[in-house]
């Protein structure tokens, strides 16, 4: 679907800034050079003219028409000469007057001959990665910061787990997932004790998800039941609040929910969240949840039908090692 409808109106809107700024910005710097140099403002309103007389010349039926044009053409270029030797001889650049777009390529209208410009694809990717409300985690956690070395390669010595191996496997999984991602990707039930990583790969995917124009959102389950929540009975126009931002939910191109089984489980939060599950699925959209759970635990929070379908609907990804936050900070003090 690439980004919604509210990602594109906070870009253009910038986009709609920048352009204002920069046309107020010549209209300043023009006001200055013509107070210095009044001959400057005189041969701007000559040549703005330009048009009328022309208009006039067409109407009036002239019988040398051409020549007319001529004469004007020859009048306009002496004009612009006298201009820019006005500005050279004073020490100014001869587009000195010109308005300075923040982007050169599309003045600041965000597309080139019907295609996107660069500069507007940037904006729309800003306001994805704001739109995460993590801007935090996405500055600190990315692929090339996910640190394998925090990973012991055993755990104990009565287990035959490598954590190493095991991390290093999923992180070479979520790296093709972020590359390859399009719609029909898998969903991934991301499972394991606090700490071990599951967050930051998801943000990390999140990432390369966004770089490639497509639309995420990113939530707590707790944060995302409150909204959906407090919009379905909070306000007068609730219904409608809550049925725009669930479609959002259901219709973007990725969802991630963090810490599955921290929220205050409800009549309503398990039924909204079996209809996202549920409908993404149907609808081939690819969810990511992280939970601490295991599937017996789940089993005890959950109706039969979710926990069914995350346990044989989703890549299930479970994650092993030590709380790597106690790890890293160990690691730093020795």
């Amino acid at each position: 679907m690439g980004y919604p409808k509210e990602i594109y109106n906070r870009a253009y809107d910038k986009l709609l800034k920048r352009k204002e700024n920069a046309r107020l910005k010549a209209a300043a710097n023009k006001q200055q050079l013509y107070a210095k140099l009044p001959r400057l403002e005189q041969i701007e309103r000559q040549l703005n003219l330009t048009g009328i007389n022309l208009a006039r010349l067409v109407l009036n039926g002239s019988e040398n028409l051409e020549q007319a044009i001529e004469k004007m053409k020859n009048e306009n270029l002496s004009l612009q000469k006298e201009r820019d030797d006005i500005l050279l001889s004073n020490g100014y650049s001869t587009n000195c007057l010109d308005i300075n777009y923040f982007c050169a390529k599309c003045s600041d209208t965000g597309y080139i001959d019907n295609n996107i410009c660069d500069c507007f694809k940037q904006l729309l990717k800003d306001e994805a990665y704001a739109s995460l409300g993590s801007v935090s985690l996405l500055s600190s956690c990315s692929f090339d910061n996910f640190n394998l070395s925090y990973y012991p390669t055993k755990l104990g010595d009565s287990s035959d787990v490598n954590p190493r191996a095991v991390m290093q496997g999923i992180y070479d999984y979520c790296v093709r997932y972020a590359r390859n991602f399009g719609n029909g990707s898998d969903s991934i039930l991301m499972m394991g004790h606090t700490g071990l990583g599951k967050t930051h790969l998801s943000v990390s995917i999140a990432a390369g998800v966004i770089e490639k124009g497509n639309a995420v959102i990113y939530s707590s389950v707790q944060n995302l039941m409150d909204r959906l929540e407090r919009e379905r009975f909070g306000k007068d126009n609730a219904a409608d609040d809550s049925k725009s931002y669930m479609q959002l939910v259901l219709e973007s191109d990725l969802l991630i929910l963090d810490d599955l089984g921290t929220e205050f489980a409800t009549t309503f939060t398990n039924s909204c969240l079996y209809n996202i599950i549920n409908t993404r699925l149907i609808d081939a959209k690819p969810t990511i949840i992280n939970t601490n759970l295991d599937i017996e635990k789940m089993e005890k929070m959950y109706s039969q039908r979710i926990v069914s379908r995350l346990a044989c609907q989703y890549r299930v990804l479970k994650v092993a090692g030590k709380d790597i936050r106690l790890v890293s900070g160990m690691k730093n003090k020795s």
